[in-house]
């Protein structure tokens, strides 16, 4: 039987006075750098507390049961599983989105651009020489949330890197790179890009040194993100997939790999179109591109969609004057739905036009509740997509009326001129055979062969529209 040590970081009194059994408080109450989120509390024990050599330790959020799953007991129950020279067990949820992208710092770039190079930069600090952009990474070898257990010989090799990236960010803080590492995220409130460089040492310890020795718990058998439980098989596919390109890295492979995963991501519209923890979990974390085109100053913003908007304790952060209403997308009635309308500076309606059955008549309640030089926001899944021209050549269809042409037809019958159409793009791959053709039936039918291709680049777009 192994001593484990697990902590909560306590952030509030709460968190500390119903600590579930097996969990020791790791008190950061104060909060004296809430830019540093879990780190601030985890340097504090790791540079001042002596450590037992043979006791393992683990420090985690005070949502690890929400995310995981796990009790103290089932954690200490994997730890005990681990071979003997493990130097840590990892638990990391959410398997899905570990095995939708080659390494946790391909979704890390795809959810906040300027990720991998700011990551290079401080592993060069570590002096670790790697390419992350394509090396693939198993589930197995894959660290979300700093949600693992080690003995104090990798916590000591851990601090020593998370260190240099925190100097770097506190001593010279007008450094091109102390600004990339204080770049603000869309996740949540006030994120800032360096407390997920943070979380991703772990990874890069695993990825640089071949001799770390890695126990997993089964990452399947954890919690799931809520975004592609339908598509179970598929990403188990992925996953294996991964696991096969680390033993063999045969072409073959990476496009089957590319093609599944782009399916998946595909399937999810404009959810999918910067990966997961961008619009996949837009209502859940905030999307940055939808928050640059509000107007500046807004006196009053509603946000339409399922849950209170993130986006809105972030603006009002910035601007306290404003009014922030979240409201549902209402019941319908016969063909038309419902929504509350107050006056308002800007409509945020996320993917509430694919949601309704009468979108004509939801563009015009927004636009009678429209305060003057008022925009709407909305984000739309492209059916013009190459992905879905695939899809439909296999009998596969979705409910989808959005296309570039048809949105700037159906806001201008509803009174709108688009100002904006944000295209939003998968990563380059295999479309080029599905481009060729998609070219070629333009031809056919007497249109624009590039901007049928054009077009068919698009996932979705995030469009801004103003009243004529």
């Amino acid at each position: 039987m192994n001593t484990v040590r697990l902590f909560t970081i306590a952030y509030l009194p709460e968190h500390r006075s119903r600590l579930e059994p097996g969990f020791e408080c790791l008190d950061n109450i104060a909060n004296e750098r809430p830019d540093w989120r879990e780190y601030w509390a985890m340097r504090r024990f790791l540079l001042n507390e002596a450590m037992d050599e043979a006791t393992w330790y683990g420090f985690f959020s005070p949502r690890f049961r929400e995310k995981t799953g796990l009790s103290a007991a089932a954690v200490r129950a994997r730890v005990d599983q681990a071979p003997a020279g493990t130097d840590l067990v990892t638990i990391s949820p959410q398997p899905d989105i570990a095995a939708l992208f080659v390494n946790t710092f391909a979704g890390g770039e795809a959810v906040d651009p300027g990720f991998l190079d700011t990551f290079h930069q401080c592993a060069r600090l570590a002096g670790i020489e790697i390419d992350l952009s394509s090396r693939v990474m198993s589930l197995s070898q894959t660290v979300f949330s700093n949600y693992f257990v080690a003995r104090p010989a990798f916590w000591r090799r851990w601090v020593a890197i998370a260190e240099r990236i925190f100097r770097a960010a506190e001593d010279e803080p007008q450094s091109p790179l102390a600004r990339a590492l204080d770049h603000v995220t869309g996740y949540g409130k006030d994120a800032r890009r360096k407390v997920f460089i943070l979380e991703g040492v772990a990874s890069l310890l695993i990825a640089a040194d071949p001799t770390v020795r890695v126990h997993a718990a089964n990452p399947f058998t954890l919690a799931w993100s809520a975004h592609f439980a339908s598509h179970r098989d598929t990403v188990i596919d992925c996953a294996a997939l991964k696991a096969a390109l680390q033993v063999e890295d045969r072409p073959e492979y990476r496009r089957r790999f590319e093609y599944l995963r782009r399916q998946v991501l595909a399937s999810l519209g404009t959810s999918s179109a910067q990966g997961p923890g961008s619009a996949a979990t837009a209502r859940a974390q905030g999307d940055p591109v939808v928050f640059a085109q509000l107007p500046p100053q807004a006196a009053r913003i509603v946000s339409v969609g399922e849950g209170p908007d993130p986006l809105g304790a972030i603006y009002r952060a910035q601007h306290p004057g404003c009014q922030w209403i979240d409201i549902a997308l209402g019941p319908l009635t016969g063909s038309r739905s419902t929504v509350d309308r107050p006056a308002a500076d800007a409509w945020i309606l996320g993917e509430s036009l694919t949601q309704t059955e009468d979108p004509d008549g939801l563009l015009r309640q927004v636009a009678a509740a429209l305060a003057p030089g008022g925009r709407v926001v909305a984000c739309l899944p492209n059916a013009q997509h190459w992905s879905a021209h695939v899809a439909l050549s296999t009998g596969q269809t979705a409910r989808n009326p959005f296309t570039r042409r048809s949105i700037l037809e159906r806001f201008a019958r509803n009174g709108y001129t688009v100002t904006q159409m944000i295209a939003r793009s998968l990563p380059p791959g295999d479309e080029g055979t599905a481009l060729a053709a998609i070219r070629a039936l333009a031809q056919a039918g007497g249109a624009d062969p590039d901007q049928a291709e054009q077009d068919a680049q698009a996932l979705s777009y995030v469009v801004v529209a103003q009243l004529r």
